[in-house]
């Protein structure tokens, strides 16, 4: 995969560090924008190289589908 949305989750992060922020106390605001940032890259990074895989995976199947198909012709 070229193209990632891991850096979403920046944004994502500063947004509910600025809610935290101003409905509960500073400091945990920032730690919880930081904390949501670094989560979240993690976790969307990871989901998008399973499916690469998953991806990689079923290229490979229909490749060699194809090919089966076109020797018992």
């Amino acid at each position: 995969m070229k193209k990632t949305y891991a850096p979403n989750s920046i944004i994502i992060g500063f947004l509910i560090g600025m809610l935290v922020w101003a409905t509960v106390d500073p400091v945990l605001g920032v730690v919880a924008g930081i904390g949501v940032s670094v989560v979240g890259w993690i976790a969307i990074r990871m989901l998008e190289k399973l499916i690469d895989k998953g991806v990689n995976a079923a290229e490979t199947a229909i490749t060699n589908a194809a090919g089966k198909r076109k020797e018992n012709r």
